[in-house]
């Protein structure tokens, strides 16, 4: 019975039906491929560099103000529910400090 070429090349026969190598279409695509493969690869121009840290830098804007935000909600519903924590968590008391003492020596 007859076998595929893929089959009689695996065996290590050639009947004439399979060719030795790539045609001249095959390596054409080929270095199409390869070619586009290097471009793909290519180090980004530094336009590119600046509009993805352009980009980055709006995201990370957009998240520090949520944060922000948010935390200003908390704070105030922290204030709303128990204003005596707020107030002394403002003031505090250090005994012992000598005379003279300023804010930047401690």
């Amino acid at each position: 019975m007859g076998t595929s070429p893929s089959e009689s090349h695996k065996e290590g026969r050639t009947d004439g039906a399979e060719s030795d190598g790539p045609d001249a279409s095959d390596t054409s695509k080929l270095a199409d491929q390869g070619s586009a493969a290097a471009n793909a690869r290519a180090p980004p121009t530094l336009e590119q560099q600046l509009a993805q840290r352009e980009a980055q830098v709006a995201v990370l804007e957009r998240k520090l103000h949520h944060l922000r935000s948010w935390m200003g909600s908390i704070n105030a519903q922290m204030a709303a529910t128990n204003p005596q924590l707020v107030k002394n968590a403002r003031r505090l008391y250090v005994g012992g400090v000598p005379p003279g003492t300023t804010e930047p020596h401690l």
